[in-house]
C-alpha cells in the first residue's frame, strides 16, 4: 500500500477506539494516503503524456530533435494539464466558438487517440514519397487517405480546415506550432493535395 515502515509502526501503535461515536484514528491517516496516491497518479499521468508526446514527435519528424524534446519536457509542469493530457488552445479572435469546439477534437500528440497512430503512419509514408518519388497511383492513394482523414477531423468543414492550416503556417515562421511537422513536409502534402484536388476540394 506504499506505506513506509515508520507509517506502518504508527498505524499498529494506534489504539482502536472503543466508543462508536469516536472517529477511528486510522481514518485521517488513510485519507492522507489516498491524497498522496492521487498526487502520484497525477504525476505519472503527466510523465506518460510527455513520453508519448516525445515519441509521437520523433515519429512525425522521422528523427530526433533535441530542441523539441526540451520544449516538451518544459511542459511537464503545465497548469493546463487535465484528464491525462494538455489540451490544445485556439485564439478566440481568429476562431469562433463553434470552430473551436471542432478544433478541440483534433487528434492530440501525446494522447491515446487511435487517430494519432493512423496519422503517424500516413505521415511516414508521405515523407518516404517525398524522398523517393512514387507512381501516380500511389500518390493518388495517399491523397485520398489524407482527404478522408482531414474531412473526418474537421467534420467536413473545408473552410475551417483551410483557416486552421493558414493559422498554422502564419504562426510557424519562427517555431512550429506542431512539433515534428516541418515546413518541407507541409509544402509537399500541400502540393500533392493541389495536384489531385484541382478544384480545391479537400485542399489544405
Amino acid at each position: 500500500m506504499d506505506y513506509s515502515l515508520e507509517q506502518i509502526k504508527h498505524f499498529l501503535d494506534t489504539n482502536v477506539v472503543s466508543n462508536l461515536e469516536e472517529e477511528d484514528p486510522w481514518i485521517p491517516l488513510l485519507h492522507a494516503q489516498i491524497d498522496h496516491a492521487a498526487m502520484k497518479i497525477e504525476e505519472l499521468r503527466r510523465k506518460q503524456f510527455m513520453l508519448r508526446s516525445v515519441l509521437h514527435t520523433i515519429q512525425m519528424s522521422g528523427r530526433r530533435h533535441e530542441e523539441h524534446v526540451l520544449q516538451l519536457i518544459e511542459r511537464l509542469d503545465s497548469p493546463n494539464f487535465r484528464n491525462g493530457e494538455i489540451p490544445a488552445s485556439f485564439p478566440s479572435d481568429i476562431f469562433n466558438e463553434q470552430e473551436i469546439e471542432i478544433l478541440k477534437q483534433l487528434p492530440l500528440l501525446g494522447s491515446e487517440d487511435s487517430r494519432i497512430e493512423e496519422a503517424l503512419l500516413l505521415l511516414k509514408r508521405t515523407r518516404g514519397m517525398m524522398n523517393d518519388p512514387s507512381e501516380e497511383s500511389v500518390e493518388r492513394e495517399i491523397v485520398a487517405r489524407w482527404n478522408e482523414c482531414i474531412a473526418a477531423w474537421f467534420k467536413g468543414d473545408i473552410e475551417l480546415q483551410e483557416k486552421y492550416f493558414s493559422f498554422i503556417d502564419m504562426n510557424s515562421s519562427d517555431q512550429p506550432l506542431i512539433l515534428g511537422l516541418d515546413d518541407e513536409l507541409i509544402r509537399y502534402i500541400d502540393d500533392l493535395m493541389k495536384k489531385y484536388n484541382p478544384e480545391g476540394s479537400g485542399d489544405k
